[in-house]
């Protein structure tokens, strides 16, 4: 017989487009969440292909600090989301976001009048509006 004590769960990364956001093949028009961690990250490409990234923005997969990296100024810098988000079947599923620097602002309004430990409690809904030829992530906390 084979247990399984601890499901391993992994987050499912989230796609934003002009109609709102694409999570585990299904389209939703805004996202009701929790955030649960926020991280900078950095991610240099080369055409289309990734050539570098940081999952802290501070050190490269090889190790190298971007501080002092000489391709640092060519990186994109992206905030990333760890979020649970209610899909209304009465079950949180826990997904990455990552939003560009397009839409920091948006966060940094939302996140000033809060305190750290007031965030992981908080519901959030987060949608997409179209600024120009950008997409940006507007977000808005529910009491």
């Amino acid at each position: 017989m084979k247990f399984n004590f601890f499901k391993e769960t992994k987050a499912s990364y989230i796609a934003v487009n002009s109609d709102g956001f694409e999570l585990d093949g299904k389209q939703y028009g805004q996202l009701e969440c929790s955030i649960k961690q926020i991280t900078p990250v950095r991610k240099l490409f080369k055409g289309k292909k990734i050539e570098c990234y940081s999952n802290d923005a501070e050190r490269g997969k090889n190790g190298e600090y971007c501080a002092v990296c000489a391709k640092r100024m060519n990186c994109r810098q992206r905030i990333r989301l760890m979020l649970l988000v209610n899909t209304g079947a009465e079950e949180q599923v826990p997904a990455l976001l990552e939003i560009n620097n397009n839409s920091f602002g948006e966060l940094q309004k939302m996140l000033e009048p809060l305190k750290q430990e007031e965030l992981a409690n908080l519901l959030i809904v987060i949608g997409v509006e179209k600024q120009e030829k950008y997409l940006q992530i507007k977000f808005k906390t529910l009491f």
